[in-house]
């Protein structure tokens, strides 16, 4: 890790660390709230997001991968809230990257906090809607499902977006792995 920080500007660094100092700070304010008694459900959103995210597809033309986890991900986000969805990136990505792909630590570093504040901020959004505009048993829901959908994709692209821009002068960076979904979400990556 300390090699590859060694060829980035000052400014990547900050922007670095004070980005996964505020993944850490937005989790560690989300478990506030946590779901002890969702624990079932909390393994199995788990495991659906370790298993797509293990099954990349690579597009043909760029290089560049995409992942189904990102619907998974919107759905955890309405039946379980931020707090869950944010332990159930935590772990899925951090076994899903480091086990199943072998990404370096430097890349883990930023991805796991890139994926809770994505899913804290989405679901934040989400839940801050009135409960009637959350129901599902109302087409209201997609009022608050499409902004969450669009607040999921505008952090999760700004985020990625932003470290490779800062990286870019000095080094290539690596390339970025983005996931859709039908609700137009993406969940992007960085990959090796």
């Amino acid at each position: 890790m300390k090699s590859e920080l060694s060829n980035t500007s000052v400014a990547f660094k900050v922007y670095y660390f004070a980005f996964i100092l505020a993944g850490f700070a937005l989790f560690s304010y989300l478990m506030r709230d946590f779901p002890l008694e969702r624990f079932r459900e909390i393994l199995l959103f788990i495991t659906l997001i370790v298993v797509a995210d293990t099954a990349q597809i690579t597009l043909p033309r760029g290089g560049a991968s995409i992942y189904a986890s990102s619907p998974i991900d919107l759905a955890g986000i309405v039946l379980l809230g931020p707090s869950a969805m944010a332990l159930v990136e935590a772990v899925a990505s951090l076994f899903s990257e480091v086990v199943v792909q072998r990404r370096s630590a430097f890349k883990v570093a930023f991805n796991v906090p890139l994926l809770i504040l994505t899913v804290g901020i989405a679901g934040i959004v989400y839940h801050a809607f009135p409960g009637e505009w959350r129901g599902l048993d109302s087409p209201r829901f997609l009022v608050p499902l499409t902004v969450s959908g669009l607040t999921y994709y505008a952090v999760n692209t700004v985020s990625i977006s932003f470290i490779i821009r800062r990286r870019a002068p000095t080094t290539s960076g690596g390339r970025i792995t983005c996931g859709r979904s039908s609700t137009s979400s993406r969940s992007c990556r960085w990959a090796r």
